[in-house]
Parts: structure tokens; C-alpha cells; sequence
């Protein structure tokens, strides 16, 4: 007989660290209105009044995240414009500022401004997970496993950016990759409940994953970025 106290915590659990549905929503911008272009008047007469000296990219940072946190968008893109045209290297303002645009549904500006960062700053690990968040969002999985890759190589000890890789390479239907890469920083049954979400949200017939077994020295991190070239 199925053991049904099984199933019941089996249907229960949440899911586990598949952060490529979270990893953009920091920034806390929710407003509806579509955002509007940088304008160095807008801003000298929000922030600028009895302003001397004037702010620190720090200072204008914290500020933006207020903002954002108000759900005053439009206010709160124009703070992290002037940050990125007046202090070029502060890295945190091209993200939040990707993360304001996935929250206006708008993964191209979002991806666009994450670029730019990473002109600024190639090898910048988190705005590199992100670029690959807006790619795995719009099912540019190859796109999207390439930026995991790199950002995990950069930074090998972060186990959301593995995670994130086994989730791009699941939903392009390498399972057996995706296991070994889950197994590397869940528990062996933690790693094929994820699996088994992402299977499905692939619309895969049941019993699929049956006798799969993962490739752990084809999930190096090597390896799989050879195969993302």
C-alpha cells in the first residue's frame, strides 16, 4: 500500500533553491507605470536642493532603495541613472536597476542594462547570474547557462549560481547534467524533487526521469562550459 504520510510531505515541500525564480526581486519597485528617461533637471530638483557637498554614490544608492521600497519607480530610476552616468564603477546601481526593469516586464532594458555594467566590469559574478536570470526568463537557456557558468567560475563556492546552472541545463532537457550538478550542493533526494518541478514545468510524460542517473564528470563546471560555446 503507498505510504501516504510520504506522498503528503513529498506534496508539501517547497521547492528548493531554485533561485531563477527569485534572484531578481530585491529592489522592491512594484508601481505599474512605465518608467521614464534619465533627466538631469528631474533629478538636480528632487535631490540637489541644500545639497552641499553633493551626495556620495553611496548616499544616492540608499536613497534609491528607499524609493524603490516606496513604489516610486519612476523617482527611483532616475536616482540609479545618475549614479551610473555620474559614478561609471558602482556596480550595485546597474543591478538594481535591471531589477527595476523585470518588474516593468521589460527583460530587454533589464539585460541592456546589466551589459552595460558588464562593460564596465566583464567578469562582475552577480550582474553575470542576473544577465542569465533575464536569459533563462526569456528561454534563452544556452544564453542563460553560459552567464551561470561564468559567474559560478568566477565565483565557485556560491551554490546559488550551480543551482541556477542545473535549473538552465534541466529546462534545455539535460537532466542527467542537471542532477549531478543539484546533487552538488543539495541532498540526493532534494536534487530529484527539483528535477521532478522542472520535468514537469517542461511538460515531460510521466516517468521520464526514471533510472536517470547523473554524469558528475560531465557537470564540472569545465566541461559544461565547453559545451556551452
Amino acid at each position: 500500500m503507498p505510504d501516504h504520510n510520504t506522498n503528503a510531505r513529498k506534496s508539501a515541500r517547497r521547492l528548493l533553491l531554485l533561485p531563477a525564480l527569485l534572484g531578481l526581486a530585491i529592489c522592491g519597485c512594484t508601481q505599474s507605470s512605465r518608467l521614464i528617461p534619465y533627466s538631469r533637471a528631474h533629478a538636480d530638483i528632487e535631490f540637489e536642493k541644500s545639497m552641499d557637498p553633493p551626495p556620495t554614490p553611496k548616499a544616492l544608492y540608499a536613497m534609491a532603495r528607499i524609493l524603490g521600497k516606496q513604489g516610486k519607480d519612476a523617482t527611483c530610476q532616475l536616482v540609479l541613472l545618475r549614479i551610473i552616468r555620474e559614478h561609471r564603477t558602482f556596480m550595485p546601481a546597474y543591478n538594481d536597476l535591471a531589477q527595476l526593469y523585470v518588474h516593468q516586464d521589460a527583460l530587454d532594458d533589464a539585460a541592456q542594462a546589466l551589459l552595460a555594467g558588464l562593460h564596465i566590469v566583464p567578469d562582475e559574478p552577480v550582474l553575470l547570474n542576473n544577465l542569465g536570470m533575464c536569459r533563462l526568463l526569456k528561454k534563452d537557456y544556452t544564453g542563460a547557462l553560459h552567464n551561470f557558468t561564468k559567474a559560478a567560475s568566477l565565483a565557485p563556492h556560491n551554490k546559488r549560481y550551480r543551482s541556477n546552472m542545473a535549473v538552465a541545463l534541466a529546462m534545455a532537457g539535460r537532466y542527467e547534467e542537471a542532477l549531478a550538478l543539484f546533487m552538488q550542493v543539495l541532498s540526493a533526494e532534494d536534487a530529484n524533487h527539483n528535477l521532478e518541478v522542472l520535468a514537469h514545468a517542461r511538460d515531460e510524460p510521466p516517468g521520464v526521469l526514471l533510472k536517470l542517473q547523473p554524469v558528475p564528470g560531465a557537470a564540472t563546471l569545465e566541461a559544461v562550459g565547453e559545451r556551452t560555446e
